[in-house]
């Protein structure tokens, strides 16, 4: 029996006490906001009167912009070689085989940023089977059917007085998704209902620490991170991680045609006790709207590289390619398609032990019968160059095929202030 690996936008230090100054501001019920040149804009408190009518009024305006919002996602999922265990080895979260299954229930708390208030904070709360492989190191119990998958507070603040014109940039401090890859943690926003080995076993889910972003004019945009590591809530090192990224996002090609490129990746140490071994990702993500408005193209390339990733003291790397396709048949109907190549050449990202290449081809019929409602029926044929998949018999094979059938419910909460 094979054992597979679980899966688990410059600042100057004046302009940080502003912001912090304008966050503080705010929840005492003060307007604020940034001038052009760069400083902050404080309307005087009406929380000063001696009724205290006018200090509830401005908490109320804050608390108006907090959102409440979930989602549902339940799945039943076959596999043709029927495991005697009643698992699909390698999966990422369709894990079970011949039962229903609860993958997600989500809610997700936020105060975003707007002009009146320039912070903001997010708190996702993830439940059900696909929390355990979104787990991170430190927080809780890995078995645990809710995860933490988002907590963290954001500013935008104002570069003017440094670059003038410049756009703002938004500081990210706390747990947040990871910018690399091609899909996401949550189903509804990806074309296929499973997920790609790279995205399982390539790259990061979550990271924890800093993380600046700046967006152009544009609509470009690029980051930069420092983070305790992959799926790492308490680093396990004395080392940080550093991630990177730049979108060039919607290129224009034509009326309805663009492209959108993103260039992105982590490097650090991630071993535990271990500040020397460094482990690089390098990520590189295409989308084309063609012409034909109804069909879209995606291609996704990941290199990771680690210093003595290898079991036998040696570097271990791993390579994933996929081509993705999706057409609109109908206004209400989708049919997606994925093509995938992941090779495990050392054994440490898939299958423990085994050195192995993997290939998968998926194709995924969509539904959405009312809004924000999602029904999908996906086949997929999984391949690998060692035996690996479990038979009915309880022996190895090196394919294994599925059907699943999966159901999408997104809902806003109502304002109620």
């Amino acid at each position: 029996m094979y054992d597979f690996i679980k899966t688990g936008k410059k600042r100057t230090t004046c302009g940080t006490l502003l912001a912090l100054s304008s966050l503080f501001l705010s929840t005492m019920g003060a307007t604020v906001g940034w001038a052009e040149d760069g400083s902050l804009v404080k309307e005087p408190s009406a929380c000063h009167d001696t009724t205290g009518e006018s200090c509830k009024g401005a908490a109320l305006d804050i608390a108006r912009e907090f959102q409440i919002s979930g989602m549902v996602d339940t799945i039943y999922g076959y596999n043709f070689n029927e495991p005697p265990d009643g698992k699909s080895p390698g999966r990422v979260y369709d894990r079970n085989s011949e039962e229903f299954n609860l993958n997600a229930g989500e809610l997700v708390f936020q105060k975003p940023i707007t002009e009146r208030h320039p912070w903001g904070a997010r708190i996702d709360l993830y439940g059900g089977t696909d929390s355990e492989p979104n787990w991170s190191a430190g927080l809780g119990d890995p078995e645990d059917y809710i995860n933490l998958q988002q907590a963290y507070f954001e500013i935008d603040a104002s570069l003017a007085s440094i670059i003038p014109d410049a756009n703002k940039l938004n500081l990210k401090f706390g747990k947040f998704v990871s910018l690399i890859g091609a899909e996401v943690i949550e189903s509804r926003d990806n074309w296929n209902t499973t997920r790609a080995f790279a995205f399982g076993y390539a790259v990061p889910f979550t990271l924890t620490g800093a993380r600046a972003t700046y967006t152009f004019d544009n609509g470009w945009d690029a980051a930069l991170a420092l983070v305790n590591g992959w799926d790492t809530f308490q680093d396990t090192n004395q080392s940080k991680s550093v991630e990177g990224h730049f979108g060039f996002n919607n290129i224009k090609l034509g009326e309805v045609s663009s492209l959108t490129f993103l260039v992105q990746g982590i490097y650090g140490s991630e071993m535990a006790d271990d500040n020397d071994s460094k482990r690089a990702l390098g990520d590189f993500v295409a989308i084309w709207k063609t012409p034909w408005e109804p069909l879209s193209f995606m291609y996704n390339f990941d290199y990771g590289h680690e210093e003595n990733g290898d079991p036998d003291g040696g570097p271990a790397h791993w390579v994933a390619q996929a081509v993705y396709g999706r057409v609109n048949i109908l206004e209400q109907v989708s049919l997606s398609t994925r093509l995938e190549y992941f090779d495990d050449a050392e054994g440490v990202r898939i299958s423990s032990g085994y050195p192995a290449n993997y290939k998968e081809y998926t194709v995924t019929l969509e539904y959405r019968p009312i809004e924000k409602m999602v029904t999908r029926l996906e086949f997929r044929r999984d391949f690998s160059s060692a035996s690996v998949y479990t038979t009915d018999d309880g022996d190895t094979q090196t394919t294994q095929s599925t059907l699943n059938a999966e159901l999408i419910y997104s809902f806003d909460v109502p304002q109620f202030l």
